[in-house]
């Protein structure tokens, strides 16, 4: 791959963050919005807000004496966000300049868009499709009614980045194409590190991308990778 044709995905990857995030800004109408506050307000929204104001005032979810009254709460049990290390890493990271946990809730949602279309985009590109329609249908997965449907009441599952880039692991597997390569090459470390991506990513955004999604009765049998450009295909039978 040459400097030209990596600029090349940069300028499209980019392209395909900020188009996501200008459609999410239309149709979620935020001119109107006060991002002061939470856009959601209401049943779970109000669970991942107390995690994210725990975060923000205390450092981490997992101690907080200002809930669970008289001792205080302790969410080292707690399963649910246990599994989020890098949503939870994120919302930390957004916290940094001082924010309050209104503007940092509102501000991971919204990045939600352009990271998951990234994360598209660069797993189509990699599977052999073009650049125009790798944007194309990574800014269409990106804005799917399930986000805006989830929103800031299942915080974890807007961040469904995880979903393509475990469907890309599988999908190699099931090429039979090596993903390990000697502890000394680039694709193993590579490799690695997609899996530390999927590894940290919520628990219910890696069961969108489990096998069961990918290997279907009479689908996974007929995977064959394509002749002229190895992605795999579905074959009639």
């Amino acid at each position: 791959m040459t400097a030209g044709t990596r600029r090349l995905d940069l300028w499209f990857a980019v392209s395909a963050a900020a188009l996501s995030l200008l459609a999410a800004v239309l149709v979620l109408r935020l001119w109107e919005a006060n991002l002061r506050v939470p856009l959601a307000y209401s049943g779970d929204a109000n669970a991942y807000g107390a995690v994210v104001k725990a975060i923000a005032d205390h450092g981490w979810y997992l101690e907080n004496a200002q809930l669970g009254a008289p001792f205080g709460q302790q969410l080292y049990d707690y399963p649910i966000d246990s599994t989020a290390t890098g949503p939870l890493l994120a919302v930390e990271l957004l916290g940094l300049p001082g924010l309050s946990y209104p503007p940092v809730v509102n501000l991971f949602f919204l990045l939600t868009f352009p990271v998951v279309a990234v994360a598209a985009f660069l797993v189509l590109k990699s599977l052999g499709l073009s650049r125009p329609v790798s944007l194309i249908c990574a800014v269409l997965y990106s804005l799917a009614p399930y986000h805006f449907y989830r929103g800031e009441g299942h915080l974890y599952l807007s961040a469904y980045y995880v979903a393509p880039v475990a469907a890309y692991l599988m999908l190699r597997v099931l090429g039979a194409e090596p993903l390990v390569d000697g502890w000394k090459s680039r694709r193993t470390w590579a490799t690695v590190a997609l899996c530390v991506v999927v590894g940290t990513g919520a628990a219910a955004s890696k069961y969108q991308s489990s096998p069961r999604c990918v290997r279907m009765p009479g689908v996974s049998e007929t995977l064959e990778p394509s002749p002229e450009t190895g992605v795999l295909t579905t074959v009639a039978r």
